[in-house]
């Protein structure tokens, strides 16, 4: 399940997701149900209306801070936890053949060169984003 704007329907399916959620038209909360692992990748205060949506035993992995009840969420049987990622050499060297085999796909919106990373960062604060924004360290 991917939940985006509808603009970026043919991207989100270009992944692999297999059912799309245009959060313009339809709150994602309203269109799933019985959901085992949410990742919020967008946080914020309203991470909370989730919870309904969760089945018994399910998790809720928000990529930024974002206000989950956690007596709610237990009541539920949901687990919130945040992550962060600390990758060692040898799972970015798994990682880069999952990549080079294209096992797992990676969107990119814009990349900069080092020297413009202000511009780079202005481009993220204007948000619609679709995929990462990349700084080129070496040219």
């Amino acid at each position: 399940i991917g939940v985006a704007s509808g603009r970026h329907e043919a991207f989100l399916k270009g992944l692999g997701v297999d059912v799309f959620v245009d959060y313009t038209k339809t709150p994602a909360e309203d269109a799933v149900r019985d959901v085992d692992l949410l990742i919020d990748t967008v946080g914020g205060p309203d991470g909370h209306r989730f919870l309904p949506v969760m089945r018994r035993g399910g998790h809720i992995d928000p990529v930024f801070l974002g206000e989950y009840h956690r007596e709610r969420a237990q009541s539920l049987g949901v687990t919130v936890r945040g992550w962060q990622v600390r990758s060692s050499g040898t799972q970015l060297a798994e990682l880069a053949v999952l990549l080079d085999a294209g096992r797992v796909l990676v969107g990119v919106d814009a990349v900069f060169p080092l020297s413009a990373a202000a511009e780079a960062h202005e481009r993220a604060e204007r948000g619609h984003i679709q995929g990462k924004i990349v700084l080129r360290v070496v040219e």
